[in-house]
C-alpha cells in the first residue's frame, strides 16, 4: 500500500520539462537486402528523404533505427568530421550504425552504436550497446566454441560498452535500449539513473520476419517504461 501511494504523489507533483517533437523514420529496409552494398546509397537516401519529409512539420529530433546508417564509422573521426559531411541537417537525428576504434590504423573493436548529429552535422555523443547478443554480435566461450566453423561462421565480434550514455536535445535527455537490451529491467533502470527523461529502444524487427517475436518484443519495451516511469520510443 504505501509503495502505491508513494508512487501516486511522485507522479501527482511530477513537473514537466517542455516538449519535444520527435520523428521516429522507419526506412522498412528488408533483413536479406539490408548489408547489401550496391543498395547502401539507396538506403541512406530513403532515410534521409523521410527525415526532410518530417522536418516539414517542425520535428526537434528525427530517430532512426538500429543499424540504420549503412556504413562504418571510425570512433576518432567523431570529433573531427561531420555527418555526411554537410554544414545542416534537416534535424538533429539520432542513429543507429556500427562504429570502429582504430589503434595503429588497424581495427581495435567494433561497437553496435548509437550516435547523436545536431542540426550542424556535428557529432556530440556516443553510446555503445552493453548488452550483446550471444552468438549474433559476439562468440560465447569463444576458444571452445571456436573449433566449430560451422556454428560460428555468421556470428559478429561486437565488443560491448562499459557505460550508459544519455543524449541531450534541448534540454530532454534521451536513454539508448539497442535492439533487446529492453528485454532486460537493468538495462532500462541502468538508462534511467543516469538521468535519462526518456527511452528509446533502437531496434532492427526484421530479424524476426512473419513470427510472433516482433509483437512480443514490444510488451518488453511496455514493460521497461511501466517500471521506469518513463515515455519510451521505439
Amino acid at each position: 500500500y504505501k509503495p502505491v501511494m508513494a508512487i501516486f504523489e511522485e507522479r501527482k507533483n511530477k513537473i514537466a520539462k517542455g516538449d519535444l517533437n520527435v520523428a521516429l523514420i522507419q526506412g522498412n529496409v528488408a533483413q536479406d537486402v539490408k548489408w547489401d552494398p550496391y543498395l547502401a546509397q539507396d538506403h541512406l537516401s530513403n532515410y534521409l528523404r523521410l527525415t526532410r519529409l518530417a522536418a516539414k512539420d517542425r520535428v526537434d529530433l528525427s530517430i532512426w533505427p538500429e543499424s540504420a546508417y549503412p556504413y562504418s564509422i571510425r570512433l576518432d573521426s567523431l570529433r573531427t568530421e561531420k555527418f555526411l559531411d554537410r554544414e545542416k541537417l534537416p534535424t538533429p537525428i539520432l542513429f543507429g550504425t556500427v562504429v570502429r576504434e582504430f589503434e595503429n590504423n588497424q581495427n581495435k573493436a567494433s561497437y553496435n552504436s548509437v550516435v547523436y548529429a545536431d542540426a550542424d552535422a556535428q557529432f556530440r555523443s556516443v553510446y555503445h550497446k552493453m548488452h550483446l547478443v550471444p552468438f549474433g554480435e559476439y562468440i560465447p566461450f569463444k576458444g571452445v566454441l571456436s573449433i566449430l566453423p560451422s556454428l560460428t561462421a555468421q556470428v559478429g565480434e561486437f565488443a560491448a560498452g562499459t557505460e550508459p550514455t544519455v543524449f541531450d536535445v534541448n534540454g530532454l535527455r534521451f536513454g539508448s535500449l539497442i535492439c533487446f537490451e529492453d528485454v532486460f529491467p537493468e538495462s532500462a533502470r541502468r538508462m534511467a539513473l543516469a538521468s535519462a527523461d526518456v527511452l528509446v529502444n533502437f531496434t532492427n524487427d526484421a530479424w524476426y520476419l512473419d513470427s510472433s517475436a516482433q509483437y512480443q518484443h514490444l510488451v518488453f519495451s511496455q514493460f521497461r517504461a511501466l517500471e521506469n516511469r518513463r515515455t519510451l520510443l521505439r
